[in-house]
């Protein structure tokens, strides 16, 4: 079984969404348990998100809900756009110090594999769509687009409670791993698998 990794790292995360320890939903002693039993049950609302998790601990990939978003450069772009590339789905606040630590690690990963179909869709959780947004990402050279978020996307993704989450999407557009929090190495080693 993949083992997919969807863990909390940095200990003011574990305080901000409830949990005490971190912990994998699908891994070490979780392996057999509901999300809502798992200690993460507070990062996801029941419905989307929980069905998710699921299905990817049963090893079954599913599509990715398509979506059109208004870029921060004022463009339409929709994830279809992006069909037959390796795609990371990153929800993110400027608000939140785990979205500040990990989108320079994006970017990493985005300048790196680009040339082998790789794109980084950073969709902003800000509602509206603040000013911060574009300013952040041009504060930190991220060159990937930059989306506005609605509240359908939100709840098509699972509606998570706590960001940033980053959804992993293979070149045949299945979501095969979830991953909440800042997860460097694990991006990484995700990313090189599909690649």
């Amino acid at each position: 079984m993949r083992f997919i990794q969807i863990a909390v790292l940095a200990a003011w995360i574990v305080s901000a969404v409830g949990c005490s320890s971190p912990t994998p939903i699908n891994g070490g002693s979780t392996l057999e348990r509901r999300p809502e039993e798992s200690g993460l049950h507070q990062n996801v609302r029941r419905g989307a998100a929980a069905d998710m998790i699921l299905r990817l601990e049963a090893d079954e990939y599913f599509p990715a809900p398509d979506f059109t978003l208004l870029s921060s450069k004022g463009t339409y772009v929709s994830l279809s756009d992006y069909k037959g590339h390796v795609v990371f789905v990153n929800f993110w606040a400027t608000w939140r110090p785990p979205s500040q630590i990990e989108m320079p690690l994006l970017q990493t990963l985005y300048e790196t594999y680009a040339d082998q179909k790789f794109v980084v869709l950073g969709i902003s959780v800000d509602m509206p769509f603040s000013p911060d947004a574009p300013a952040f990402a041009r504060q930190l050279g991220l060159t990937f687009p930059i989306l506005e978020t609605t509240r359908k996307v939100n709840e098509a993704y699972g509606d998570f409670y706590a960001v940033p989450v980053t959804f992993v999407i293979n070149r045949e557009g299945l979501i095969v791993e979830i991953f909440l929090g800042t997860h460097g190495l694990a991006l990484k080693t995700a990313l090189l698998r599909l690649l």
